[in-house]
């Protein structure tokens, strides 16, 4: 790394950093009004690669369905995911279940504030662990995360990329030493807050960032270019022949295998499994969804039961 003049201290950083989120912080959202453990984890099972404005709304409903972890553990995994139908990612919602069945069944519904009994959960890696360890208990624990990255980065000029092992335990060391003893809390959100609203992925509000005197890529007029990262690769193009068949009123819906894409929810049958029992009435024009890693062609096809009509 090279610089023109030093980075930050972790005092310094923590400083203006807690000084701009006092002022311009999202203060008001519903899991920062009370740091319970269960808003928490609902929460940060929802903003897995979900922004917050998004969350917001299903946040809301799931917890008016389920207002305790108790209520949760004992709804249905249909109920569960009817909930969370259009955030996408259902893994999360099983194992968000999962793990409150785990914490209510494991540890009396309360889960003591240690780093091996908050990674026991279903679906808890580092960066949850971290999260529920510092926004419910305050430890001092660091999070690494897309939001997180982009300010450090850019903050320090971290040239390696942190989806890459090296980079990543770059990172990791950088935020677990920038992380305060006391304080982690109000700390942590603020970073995150900060990534999400002014240290953009594109057009960073630079004007109005804490370290716009202080910030690496800014003084080298590099903020587009960081964090590093690698090109991605192109997107699987899959194409599936969809049976939307009608039988005495009904649609005919088959279940998803429980691991997987979209495990466990209700979809058209591809077309090839169930043709034998179906006559074509006409072909309907393509539906296109993209996905991260894909882009899946649906060819629906407008059908009967050949028992129908003689």
């Amino acid at each position: 790394m090279s610089l023109s003049s030093p980075p930050p201290s972790a005092a310094a950083f923590r400083k203006r950093l807690l000084k701009w989120y006092v002022r311009l912080g999202r203060h008001d959202l519903p899991w920062r009004t009370r740091w319970s453990l269960y808003h928490v984890l609902v929460s940060e099972a929802m903003l897995q690669q979900t922004t917050v404005a998004t969350v917001l709304p299903y946040f809301r409903r799931f917890v008016h369905a389920f207002p305790t972890m108790k209520s949760l553990t004992s709804a249905s995994g249909e109920k569960v995911l009817e909930l969370w139908s259009g955030l996408g990612y259902y893994a999360r919602a099983r194992n968000l279940q999962a793990a409150a069945k785990t914490i209510v069944r494991d540890f009396g519904g309360k889960l003591p504030a240690r780093r091996d009994a908050v990674e026991s959960l279903p679906g808890v890696g580092p960066y949850t662990a971290g999260a529920i360890l510092s926004f419910v208990y305050d430890e001092p624990e660091a999070l690494v995360d897309g939001n997180v990255v982009r300010v450090l980065s850019r903050v320090y000029g971290v040239l390696e990329n942190a989806k890459e092992p090296e980079g990543a335990r770059r990172f990791w060391k950088l935020a677990r030493r920038l992380v305060p003893p006391g304080g982690a809390r109000q700390y942590n959100s603020a970073l995150m807050d900060l990534g999400a609203t002014v240290c953009r992925p594109r057009s960073p509000a630079c004007s109005r960032c804490p370290f716009r005197n202080a910030c690496w890529a800014r003084r080298n007029g590099k903020q587009d270019e960081f964090p590093i990262s690698v090109p991605r690769n192109r997107r699987n193009e899959i194409h599936i022949q969809t049976a939307l068949a009608r039988h005495r009123g009904k649609w005919l819906m088959v279940r998803r295998p429980s691991k997987g894409l979209y495990g466990g929810l209700w979809e058209f049958p591809e077309f090839d499994r169930v043709s034998r029992a179906l006559r074509v009435v006409k072909s309907l024009p393509a539906v296109k969804q993209v996905l991260s890693h894909r882009v899946i062609h649906y060819h629906p096809r407008l059908c009967e039961m050949k028992d129908e009509g003689g």
